[in-house]
């Protein structure tokens, strides 16, 4: 039963960062602040300990 949890965990983990490298691209292409907010509400509820806010220090929309 250990090797399928394993694998499970594997593909939660593939999932993951495959989702977060989406959602970071969103972000740098996103214009307004408000769609901005919504991106890093997503990145923290797919993961909460994800460095966001150094991400997003970098962008400020005028």
């Amino acid at each position: 039963m250990a090797p399928l949890q394993r694998m499970n965990e594997l593909r939660r983990r593939r999932k993951r960062r495959a989702k977060l490298l989406k959602l970071r691209a969103r972000l740098a292409k996103a214009k307004n602040q408000d769609e901005i907010q919504k991106l890093i509400q997503k990145l923290k509820r797919v993961s909460p300990f994800y460095p966001v806010q150094r991400i997003a220090q970098g962008r400020s929309v005028d």
